[in-house]
């Protein structure tokens, strides 16, 4: 949200429900800004990890069970406070969950019922990391404030920082983008995959979530495919549902499915499914599916597809191929069974890319490849509603 779009959202949101001076103070205080502040490293005693900040440590890295925990002046009349987290963990639930432990803090301390809306989220890739925010506006009968926080993926961990201020929006946001972009784990031992990307997902142009996929080619030419997304749907002005996704997939180099694990939080409902191969093309299916148990077994017509398949199509398709059909896991629709996709070209290359319409299950989507089979952007209506997937950052290749 633009800095006109957040004055207005404080005027509207706050100046009914406190009084005129109420409201005038938080507008002028959410245009508050610092000053540019010098760069300052930090690392983690153990030498875990380190970085660069416009910004000064204010007390010594506390560890606890599973991060690294700091506050940071950034010129700002409240310290900026951050997790460094030592494994990775789900961004929109993070968010989520933080904010009500924020503001649940702010009302036990104000000894009043604080109120609340959505100021703003925000979705993106910070020097080739996915991040992901949840900005916040709060009123009580003293008066209003703002919860900024962001959250991003580094290296196989995650980052999450949270400035509890009115305003210091740009002053926020220049300090976690060098922190995230500085970011190192010396230490770290993960095979560099050969080839990653992140894409961005917005429903009605409003970026609501984010996705990173990397394949890995072990010694034996087998791939490994791991994705993660997370995505925060407003269903109402004062409530937010997280949901993230993790998957991995082995495949062959044909992009073949070999076995399949699956993830995923959706607001309170967790899922878990494994996807293994029973013999020829029968497949078992075991974990739990929305909270509840679930075991399966289907065949499919063919060798089921992986991540890795998919790419591949859209470069034979970008090559000019015209159609193609696969069979896919789709575990969020379809767990118990495969799912046909059909890809069609349905035109020449263009300035924004090369048309493709695709066919999954009971849903079209249109398409635009790059030249090299890369998906630029993807579109799928469902009535008056428009989701988009867009890439934002790619490295290496096929």
């Amino acid at each position: 949200m633009g800095d006109a779009g957040r004055v207005l959202a404080a005027v509207m949101l706050i100046g009914c429900a406190s009084g005129p001076g109420d409201s005038t103070s938080l507008v002028a205080m959410l245009e508050r800004e610092a000053p540019s502040r010098a760069m300052n490293s930090i690392e983690h005693p153990t030498g875990l990890f380190r970085a660069e900040v416009p910004g000064r440590l204010l007390e010594a890295l506390e560890d606890s069970d599973n991060s690294a925990f700091g506050r940071f002046d950034i010129g700002a009349n409240n310290p900026v406070a951050c997790h460094f987290f030592f494994d990775r963990v789900d961004l929109a639930s993070t968010l989520v969950q933080s904010s009500e432990v924020i503001i649940g803090q702010i009302a036990t301390e104000a000894g009043v019922e604080v109120r609340r809306a959505v100021e703003g989220i925000d979705a993106g890739a910070i020097a080739g990391s996915p991040f992901l925010s949840l900005d916040w506006l709060f009123w009580m009968d003293a008066g209003g404030g703002e919860i900024k926080q962001r959250a991003a993926n580094r290296a196989g961990r995650s980052v999450y920082c949270a400035h509890d201020s009115p305003g210091y929006t740009k002053s926020f946001e220049r300090f976690f983008a060098a922190l995230v972009s500085t970011l190192e784990f010396p230490g770290d031992t993960r095979p560099e995959p050969f080839y990653r990307e992140i894409s961005v997902s917005s429903f009605h142009e409003h970026r609501v979530g984010v996705t990173e996929i990397a394949f890995v080619r072990d010694e034996a030419g087998e791939v490994r495919a791991e994705k993660f997304s997370a995505a925060l749907i407003a269903s109402k002005s004062d409530s937010i549902a997280a949901n993230d996704v993790y998957q991995v997939e082995w495949s062959r180099p044909n992009g073949d499915l070999i076995n399949a694990h699956y993830a995923a939080m959706d607001d309170d409902a967790v899922t878990e499914l494994r996807l293994v191969a029973t013999r020829g093309r029968e497949w078992s299916v075991e974990g739990n599916y929305r909270s509840r148990p679930l075991e399966a077994r289907f065949t499919s017509d063919g060798p089921l597809a992986s991540s890795l398949s998919e790419f591949l199509v859209y470069r034979a398709l970008a090559a000019g191929e015209e159609a193609f059909s696969i069979e896919r896991w789709v575990p969020e629709a379809a767990p118990t069974s495969a799912t046909l996709f059909g890809f069609e070209r349905t035109g020449n290359a263009g300035t924004e890319g090369i048309p493709v319409r695709a066919l999954m299950g009971p849903l079209g989507v249109d398409l635009l490849l790059e030249e090299d089979g890369r998906l630029r952007r993807a579109t799928m209506r469902v009535g008056q509603a428009e989701l988009n997937v867009e890439l934002v950052h790619s490295e290496g290749g096929f």
